[in-house]
């Protein structure tokens, strides 16, 4: 070989090389490799041997002998005709004498039953064939006494009858028959004097001897009308009325009557078998029959003791007569469902098909991917490739012209049976600021195939790229006796994505607390405005008292412009106190009487206060009278300043006019030489001045006191606040100190190398309560390091807290050599040491703050992020140095095979 086609063999090895690295990087690899896999083509065959395979309603649908057809139904029409007919009025039987109390017991009072004269007994009970009737018989003719239906005179023996032999005693008689009405007999025939009546199963009820018959007027519509009213008045019609039945009445009167319908021989109303209303106007009124027990042909007419006039009553029988036909034919249509298929390692649809014989009828097939929500039909081709769905379900429809019947064999369906079963399993991008990520999906089993990839593939999906840290943030007690709580995110989430959902903190919640208690003042009250008392009132102006004399000893007087309209939220706000919560004294002697006024009002013309003082202070404290002033306390000049003061010895108070608000009090002179107290002298002192109040707290001086520890425990110590009052010579001197000092267990240098945060302690080591403390970091170590919480309320003398310094965590970018699977590659770090300070700043009960920086030093440590193009231009170096080595080795090889050759 020569030496130009080694080096161009070297180059192609050098090219190949390089394509290859490129293409490492570039894709990614497999380590099983591509596999190509065959797919099966299966059916499944309904051969309607198994029905619980099928659902359908096995009345219409018949399954033997392995085919499916519609059943034989025999099918029964039942069909009625209604025949109406016209019933003869027998009887119509009006006013019967009652002779009840005569017949029901044996006691002389008898009842002369004369010859052929009807007497209708009604017993207690239905009488029944082989029933005796008992009867005492005084006297009469001898002769036959028949037993005949009611109302209807018989010389035959109808349901049985009584031979009397002319003497008095007892005389029985058995039923034949039953009879119509079932409790009701017509004693009829010869005469006799009767006592008692009864029967072996009942005593009578009631007993209507002769009543008149009124059936010519009333058996037809000729004027010759029948008048009734409080008697009673009884039909009789052959053959029986039953329920539905009609009887009508031609009526004339004239009131407004109803008409009941009731049983024979008994006036109702309420248990009746039907009513009429009779409205005034002569003409027909039908009654129709209801509720009648059973069939009978005597009824009692009742008009409730009303005037009414019958011309005619006609009766009405309907008779309903049923007729069933019975058919024997096929359904029109009916259908069987297959149960939905859904085989496993699914991968698509084929073909459909049915064996059938449609004896010139029709049978139609339908499918379903929704399990029987939705149907439809299937192709002309019988193709269901097209389906994307791998459950399916078929329903088959025969129809038929009810003659004959078409029959189904057997269906069947063909699918591809997948080898490989894909397994898509979730994955998620990075969350962005915007809260959405991308979800995605790989196929663990790696088929190759995209068949059953979820439709989601590459949507956004929400996620949260920041959670808010909301921290309770709270103020001090106001002088409303409240304390706010507010939300503070520590993350600042809503700076980093400017979403609406990472700025909705909770709601600020209200709490209770005792602002005197806290800051020692006497009384702390706030006044609105619609509890001011109005005193005086010209066209332009108007002067209000705002009286607080019993809680804070003193009141104001404001004028303001009459027109102003009034505000409800105008409010006035004075807190006392006995001590003086300025630490500055005055030049003069205090009463121990201080005040502090907050106004939530405008346009304010004058304003007058007063305080009051009792003469126990004035001695207590050797003090003038005369000399005692009120004094503001100008926080800009911090100094107190007089102002033009009235006394008023009688009442014990002092005014003065105002401009502004502020903190007020009472001063006076020593009284060096005794004076007698005048009731109404009063006296000016003191100069006025208008200065500004300025800040509505002060700042105590700071005096840093540092202690120590084993820890190298960082301290913080304010200069104590000391207030103290002298009241005379002989008096002593009290004084109240609050020593503020705070301590914070850390070490000099802290390290987060192998962690992410290092917890902290707080100790308040002094005598008085910290109202707030808030802590911050400032130099190079606020880049990698966070505090949390930034802010602690409330810590009480010998209370503890904590917080944290967390280190901040970079994001990870995607390794060079992610490529690489199953590699083990750690990353590039190096360790730094940051320096920052620690800034505390703590509020006190007395409105003062004092401040503190603390040096720290922080060893972390930092991945190194090389960036991939290096990697690769590396990668191309040391394969060109190998490929140089080789190529130097092969020529050094060359030459030492040329001299060889020379020598031989």
């Amino acid at each position: 070989m020569s030496k130009r086609g080694l080096w161009r063999g070297q180059y192609i090895l050098f090219g190949i090389i390089i394509v290859l690295i490129f293409t490492l990087f570039q894709y990614d690899s497999s380590i099983t490799g591509n596999v190509v896999y065959e797919n099966i083509l299966i059916t499944k065959i309904w051969n309607f041997s198994n029905t619980s395979e099928y659902s359908y309603n096995d009345s219409v649908i018949e399954i033997a002998t392995g085919e499916a057809k519609l059943r034989l139904i025999n099918t029964t029409i039942t069909t009625n005709t209604t025949t109406t007919q016209n019933y003869t009025l027998l009887h119509a039987l009006y006013d019967p004498e009652d002779k009840t109390n005569k017949l029901n017991s044996r006691d002389n009072e008898r009842l002369e039953k004369s010859r052929n004269k009807t007497l209708d007994v009604i017993f207690s009970q239905d009488l029944t064939a082989g029933d005796t009737i008992n009867l005492y018989i005084k006297e009469g003719t001898a002769g036959t006494l028949f037993f005949c239906p009611a109302g209807t005179p018989c010389s035959t023996t109808n349901y049985g009858a009584m031979e009397y032999n002319d003497s008095e005693g007892w005389f029985t008689a058995t039923l034949t028959t039953t009879p119509i009405p079932k409790n009701i007999l017509n004693l009829y025939g010869t005469k006799v004097k009767i006592d008692f009546i009864n029967s072996s199963s009942s005593t009578i009820t009631t007993a209507l001897y002769n009543p008149s018959d009124k059936t010519t007027k009333v058996l037809a519509k000729d004027n010759e009308r029948q008048e009734i009213d409080a008697k009673l008045f009884s039909v009789i019609t052959s053959p029986f009325l039953t329920n539905n039945d009609v009887i009508s009445l031609y009526l004339k009167g004239e009131e407004q009557v109803t008409i009941y319908l009731c049983s024979y021989g008994n006036r109702c109303t309420s248990q009746n078998y039907g009513t009429t209303n009779f409205n005034g106007t002569e003409g027909w009124y039908n009654l129709t029959i209801a509720d009648l027990p059973t069939p009978t042909t005597h009824f009692t007419l009742n008009p409730n003791n009303e005037e009414i006039k019958i011309d005619a009553i006609t009766f009405t029988h309907q008779e309903t007569v049923f007729q069933n036909t019975t058919t024997i034919s096929y359904p029109s249509n009916a259908e069987i469902k297959t149960m939905t298929i859904t085989p496993t390692n699914f991968l698509r649809w084929n073909l459909f098909t049915i064996n059938k014989t449609d004896n010139q009828q029709n049978v139609t097939a339908y499918y379903s991917t929704t399990n029987g929500v939705t149907w439809i039909e299937v192709p002309a081709n019988n193709s269901v490739a097209h389906l994307n769905s791998s459950s399916l379900q078929f329903k088959i429809t025969l129809n038929s012209n009810q003659t004959i019947t078409p029959t189904v064999n057997s269906l069947s369906v063909s699918y591809l049976y997948q080898q490989c079963l894909e397994n898509w399993t979730t994955y998620y991008g990075e969350c962005f600021a915007n809260d959405s990520k991308k979800k995605y999906y790989l196929d663990q089993n790696d088929c190759g195939t995209s068949i059953n990839l979820p439709a989601d593939n590459g949507t956004e999906v929400s996620c949260d790229y920041c959670t808010p840290n909301w921290t309770e943030v709270n103020t001090s007690c106001r002088r409303d006796n409240v304390i706010i709580t507010s939300y503070k995110d520590l993350n600042s989430c809503y700076t980093v994505t400017n979403l609406s959902s990472d700025n909705n903190p909770p709601q600020k919640v209200f709490h209770q607390c005792d602002y005197c208690s806290i800051h020692n003042c006497s009384a702390a009250i706030n006044i609105s405005k619609n509890a001011f008392q109005k005193i005086a009132e010209t066209e332009n102006m108007t002067t209000w008292r705002v009286n607080a004399s019993n809680e804070a000893r003193t009141s104001l007087e404001i004028t303001s412009p009459t027109n102003q309209n009034s505000n409800e939220t105008e409010s006035i706000s004075i807190v006392h106190y006995d001590w003086n919560i300025v630490n500055k004294t005055s030049e003069n002697i205090a009463l121990n009487q201080y005040i502090d006024i907050e106004v939530n009002m405008t346009n304010m013309s004058s304003i007058k206060i007063v305080m009051y003082y009792t003469d126990e202070e004035i001695t207590q404290n050797n003090i003038s009278e005369e000399s005692i002033q009120i004094q503001y306390y100008n926080e800009t000049a911090e100094q107190w300043i007089s102002l033009n003061s009235s006394v008023n010895m009688t009442e014990n108070c002092v005014y003065a006019f105002i401009d502004h608000f502020s903190i007020y009090g009472l001063f006076g002179e020593q009284n060096t030489v005794a004076q007698e107290t005048s009731s109404t002298t009063s006296s000016s002192t003191g100069s006025a001045s208008s200065g500004g109040r300025g800040s509505s707290s002060t700042k105590a001086t700071d005096h840093p006191s540092l202690k120590e520890t084993e820890n190298q425990e960082s301290i913080i110590a304010a200069e104590s606040a000391r207030t103290s009052t002298t009241t005379s010579e002989i008096a002593t001197v009290q004084t109240q100190t609050c020593s503020y000092v705070i301590e914070v267990n850390l070490p000099n240098e802290l390290s987060l190398e192998t962690t992410t945060e290092y917890q902290a302690e707080i100790t308040n080591t002094g005598n008085c309560a910290i109202q707030y403390l808030s802590l911050a970091l400032s130099g190079e170590v606020n880049k990698s390091i966070e505090i949390t919480p930034e802010t602690t309320k409330s810590l009480l003398p010998g209370e503890k807290t904590t917080f944290v310094l967390v280190r901040t965590q970079k994001k990870t970018t995607e390794s060079p050599f992610s490529f690489l699977t199953g590699s083990a590659i750690t990353p590039l770090t190096k360790t730094e040491t940051k320096e920052g300070i620690i800034q505390l700043q703590a509020y006190t009960a007395e409105s003062s703050t004092f401040k503190r920086e603390l040096p720290i030093k922080i060893i972390i440590k930092e991945s190194i992020t090389i960036p991939k193009i290096s990697l690769i231009g590396g990668g191309m170096l040391l394969t060109i140095f190998i490929i140089g080595i080789m190529a130097f080795a092969w020529h050094q090889r060359e030459n030492k095979h040329e001299k060889e050759n020379k020598k031989r």
